[in-house]
């Protein structure tokens, strides 16, 4: 509740000032300043006169001008030109919540603050304004700890308001989020008239052509990124990186999320403009999380009760872009070989592997597999390859030639580097769980 009062705090105070004629403040519980907000100020016609043996009195406008504002009393705004003002929250002067009020610059630390309690909890702290205007006059219509309670109750009475809202928007996205889940992943769908019918109540039409996309998230423990997020942190991560999705684009965007993984769905049938947005989210994501973010799309389809299979596709895609730490967002199309090799069994990948590697000790298997991995994901670019090994490009020229010797096979001849690079790619395929 406290999070939802900051956002709105500005609003808040300047529609209970309106509302009361009174200066109002509002903090955090701890204290914290959030917003001051004053009263607007009601314009009359009532001009001052000064009697001879009197002090200056409100009297009417000269004859044949028109008093605007004001009720048959002089000086007396109209009840309309009263309500008008009190019910236009932006004619209320309003403070930043980091500045104090610029009549009263001393007194936001002298105010007598009272606390503004729901179910048991205080959410902030409210105060009056010192009342700037003489009414040493006019008999007051209520006193202090009055005007004091009914600020406390509008204030209330928004925040309950508010939280209702909040709650069932919540409500209806976990709705959302439980058929998409069912939907995409359970391994039997509803009746498609069911089926059709919960997706309309919800907002959603099952039956536009749709991309799948599939991004898994993994904690970063780049220095720069900050510290590898933890497992509690996720939950909030997730749902901001859903709302920034659902924001999306003009065409209708669905996502729900499960554990580390994102399935979103994409109005479209071309798997390119599926790619693109969901390169883009990913670029989204990673900015806003301290996570590293491979992505994958599955083939459109048309007919609803394909889209799991979409999804299916849409996820072996983006394992195979983590297993490879590939950062471009993978089309299911790109990975053929990675899938007809993930069906060679384990067995016959080490035989082969052996004696592709022959001559190399178990225990450096691990770093010339690297070194190939890199040299391979750079096309051969010696000075790139030697820079992502953090080696001089001499260096790497050197153990690739030591390579060959020991193996006999080249990785700069073609035929040899085809055997090299499916030796580096057991791992891989077999490890993408």
């Amino acid at each position: 509740m406290e999070n939802l009062l900051a956002a709105v705090a500005r609003q808040y105070a300047t529609e209970i000032a309106a509302l009361l004629g009174r200066g109002i403040a509002l903090a955090r519980s701890d204290g914290t300043r959030l917003a001051t907000a004053l009263p607007p100020v009601v314009e009359t016609d009532t001009v001052l006169t000064a009697k001879p043996d009197g002090p200056e009195v409100a009297t009417a406008p000269p004859e044949g001008e028109e008093r605007t504002g004001t009720d048959k009393r002089e000086g007396v705004p109209s009840a309309e030109a009263t309500q008008a003002v009190r019910t236009s929250p932006m004619s209320a002067t309003v403070e930043k919540p980091d500045t104090p009020s610029p009549t009263a610059p001393d007194l936001f630390e002298d105010l007598q603050w009272s606390p503004v309690c729901m179910e048991g909890k205080t959410v902030c702290l409210l105060a009056l304004l010192p009342d700037t205007e003489d009414r040493t006059e006019v008999e007051p219509v209520e006193t202090e700890d009055q005007t004091l309670l009914r600020a406390i109750g509008i204030l209330t009475g928004m925040l309950a308001a508010a939280g209702r809202e909040r709650r069932s928007a919540a409500a209806w996205w976990s709705a959302r989020d439980r058929f998409l889940e069912e939907w995409l992943f359970s391994a039997y769908l509803p009746d498609d008239k069911a089926l059709e019918a919960r997706g309309r109540q919800l907002g959603i039409d099952v039956n536009r052509i749709r991309s799948a996309g599939m991004l898994l998230l993994e904690p970063s423990t780049d220095p720069e990124n900050g510290e590898a997020a933890q497992a509690e942190d996720y939950p909030r991560m997730i749902a901001d990186i859903l709302d920034r999705l659902r924001g999306g684009g003009g065409r209708e965007v669905l996502a729900t999320a499960l554990g580390n993984r994102i399935a979103v769905l994409f109005e479209t049938d071309s798997l390119s403009v599926a790619r693109e947005h969901l390169a883009a989210a990913r670029e989204r994501i990673e900015e806003a999380c301290p996570a590293q973010v491979y992505g994958g799309v599955g083939m459109p389809r048309r007919q609803f009760s394909e889209m799991p299979e979409s999804m299916r596709e849409a996820e072996r895609a983006a394992r195979n872009a983590r297993s490879t730490r590939t950062r471009a967002v993978l089309a299911f199309g790109d990975i053929a070989l990675e899938l007809f090799l993930q069906e060679v069994p384990a067995r016959v990948w080490r035989e082969f592997r052996s004696r592709v590697l022959r001559g190399i000790p178990e225990a450096e298997i691990a770093s010339w597999t690297r070194l190939l991995a890199v040299y391979f994901q750079t096309g051969g670019a010696l000075g790139e390859a030697a820079a992502r090994l953090g080696i001089h490009k001499n260096t790497l020229q050197y153990r690739l030639r030591r390579l060959a010797e020991i193996t006999g096979h080249d990785p700069r001849r073609l035929r040899d580097a085809l055997s090299l690079y499916l030796a580096t790619m057991m791992d891989t395929t077999h490890n993408q769980g």
